[in-house]
C-alpha cells in the first residue's frame, strides 16, 4: 500500500461541541452579500465556561423579511425591550459584537459544526434587569428602562460580561448646584458693652 506524506501545518483538528445549552459571548461577525439578496451576517459564539470553553460556533441571521423573527429573538435576548422591538428599527450589526448570550446546540448529521436551536438571556442581563425594577412602595416591582442598550465597540470576550453596566446604564445628565445665598450683613457691635461683632449663619438649601 502506498504511503503519503502530507503537510499538516497550520491544520487545527475540528474539536465537536457536545449538545447543550452555553454561556457565550459574541465576539465577531462578518457580512455576506448576494446580489439580489438581502444581506446576511455570520456572528461567532466563544463559549465562556466548562469543558468547553473558548470553543466557538457560528450562526447567521438574515435581513430577508421571512427571517427577521431570528434578528428579533437574538436582539430580545440580549436586552432590547419588546416595545423596542416593533416598527422601524435602525440595526447596526456591529452592535451585537460583545454581547453575552445563552445558546442551545444540537449537532445534527451530515453539517460541520453544531446547529444553534435556541437563544436565551444570558444569566447576568436577567440578574442585571431585575435589580433596575426597585419596588414602588406597595412591593410590587416596576419597569425602569425605557432605552435599548448602547452599542458597543468590539469588546474582548473574558471580559464583556463585565460591561453590562456600561451597556444598559443611560448617562445622567446632572444640573449644576445652586450658589447658596449670600450672608447678609452683621449688625454693628453694641456701644455699651463693647462686644466683637457675630457673624450669622449662612442658610444653604436643603440637599447642599
Amino acid at each position: 500500500m502506498p504511503i503519503y506524506e502530507i503537510n499538516l501545518t497550520g491544520v487545527q483538528p475540528r474539536v465537536m461541541i457536545p449538545n447543550g445549552t452555553y454561556d457565550c459571548v459574541i465576539q465577531s461577525y462578518t457580512e455576506q452579500t448576494v446580489q439580489g439578496h438581502p444581506p446576511q451576517f455570520f456572528y461567532k459564539f466563544v463559549i465562556e465556561h466548562g469543558p468547553s470553553a473558548k470553543k466557538w460556533f457560528t450562526d447567521n441571521v438574515s435581513l430577508s423579511p421571512k427571517a427577521l423573527w431570528k434578528l428579533t429573538t437574538l436582539l430580545a435576548c440580549v436586552g432590547h425591550p419588546e416595545e423596542q422591538l416593533n416598527g422601524t428599527i435602525q440595526f447596526d450589526p456591529q452592535s451585537l459584537v460583545g454581547q453575552p448570550i445563552t445558546v442551545t446546540v444540537e449537532n445534527q448529521p451530515g453539517k460541520r459544526g453544531p446547529n444553534v436551536v435556541a437563544y436565551m438571556m444570558h444569566k447576568d442581563i436577567v440578574d442585571y434587569l431585575a435589580s433596575q425594577k426597585p419596588t414602588n412602595g406597595s412591593g410590587n416591582h416596576t419597569p425602569t428602562r425605557t432605552q435599548p442598550p448602547t452599542p458597543q465597540q468590539t469588546i474582548q470576550p473574558q471580559t464583556a460580561v463585565t460591561q453590562i453596566v456600561n451597556r444598559f446604564t443611560q448617562p445622567q445628565t446632572q444640573a449644576p448646584p445652586a450658589p447658596a445665598p449670600a450672608a447678609t450683613t452683621p449688625p454693628s457691635p453694641a456701644p455699651t458693652p463693647p462686644a466683637p461683632a457675630m457673624q450669622p449663619p449662612v442658610r444653604r438649601r436643603p440637599g447642599f
